[in-house]
């Protein structure tokens, strides 16, 4: 196992039985853990490669929570903070910080600490890898020699500063959680996934980005930013054309259209156009509504435009995506 942390501390004894409030949560196909302990959740489902592993975490903090961690083996690791925020402070080396909808590539020391969650629910993505897995991507990019080579306490990250997670990332890790494969096809998809994820990450290192003239976004920038794309999840049944967000928020539209893009690594569009798309994924698997009504939640007036949508985006239409989604449950 590559598990890269595990969580203690007083009360908290893991299960395999996921608590009923959790059970929406739950992926088929993964080895599953849980556990409860006084305001918080915690919830482990991963998933075994041959060189790497996949571990998808959610917590569900229901007061500020200080949770002891442990890392126990050394191996590089990926996190992405998929929601909430994430700070890892650790016993030796610097904290470490991690915002919504960020990530870094990390090469991990046996270490210990606590991770501290503000209330809410929190979702980190890590994937682990072996030791010999990392090097054979040397010749190809040189930044990797110096990641694994230099001597640094606690752990020691790929990126000075963490990098968001953007749209093309965001769709691989959608592929990563809703797998309808099983089996041998099952691993050979997440395998693909996974180096997917790992080429994206190792192509954006200083060496291989192209040089880009970045936006000053002050904090009541980014507070105005992040307004407007709550005001987008909010309401995802109507469309919001940029001029009238814009108005909304109190911003330019052109401030509004880069300061997005700069700051969530999507454009306003695609970001309308995936989140649609999720929430209808999510709607499909979790309840018995019509397509068509999803359809319209999902901001399509006309059923066809949504289904040949849907199948673009995930290769099967929406009516045979919820059948395998319910034969996935019901075998789970």
């Amino acid at each position: 196992m590559l598990l890269p942390l595990t969580y203690g501390g007083q009360g908290i004894r893991f299960d395999t039985l996921l608590p009923a409030h959790c059970e929406r949560y739950r992926i088929a196909h993964t080895t599953l853990n849980a556990a409860q302990a006084p305001g918080l959740t915690i919830l482990m489902q991963t998933s075994q490669l041959p060189h790497s592993q996949i571990t998808l975490t959610h917590l569900l903090a229901n007061e500020p929570v200080e949770l002891p961690f442990q890392a126990s083996k050394q191996c590089a690791v990926m996190l992405f903070a998929l929601k909430g925020k994430l700070e890892f402070r650790l016993d030796q080396g610097p904290d470490v910080h991690l915002q919504h909808v960020h990530y870094n590539l990390f090469r991990m020391d046996r270490s210990s600490g606590h991770l501290l969650l503000p209330r809410g629910k929190h979702i980190l993505l890590t994937i682990a890898f072996d030791r010999h897995y990392l090097p054979q991507y040397t010749a190809n990019f040189p930044s990797l020699q110096a990641f694994q080579e230099t001597s640094f306490p606690g752990w020691q990250p790929l990126y000075a500063r963490h990098r968001t997670i953007a749209l093309d990332m965001q769709r691989t890790i959608g592929s990563l959680r809703h797998c309808a494969f099983e089996g041998a096809a099952r691993d050979y998809f997440l395998e693909a996934k996974v180096v997917e994820l790992l080429m994206m990450a190792l192509y954006e290192t200083p060496e291989n980005a192209a040089p880009r003239q970045l936006m000053v976004l002050k904090k009541r920038d980014q507070e105005m930013l992040a307004s407007a794309r709550n005001l987008l999840l909010e309401n995802m049944d109507e469309h919001i054309s940029t001029l009238e967000l814009a108005r909304r928020i109190g911003m330019n539209d052109f401030k509004l259209k880069r300061g997005f893009k700069q700051l969530f690594g999507t454009t306003i569009f695609e970001f309308v156009t995936v989140a649609r798309m999720e929430e209808a994924k999510r709607l499909l698997r979790e309840t018995d509504l019509p397509i068509k009504r999803i359809a319209a939640g999902a901001g399509y007036k006309n059923m066809s435009n949504f289904i040949a949508a849907f199948k673009r985006r995930n290769g099967i239409p929406p009516g045979d995506f919820k059948r395998k989604s319910y034969q996935m449950a019901m075998g789970a």
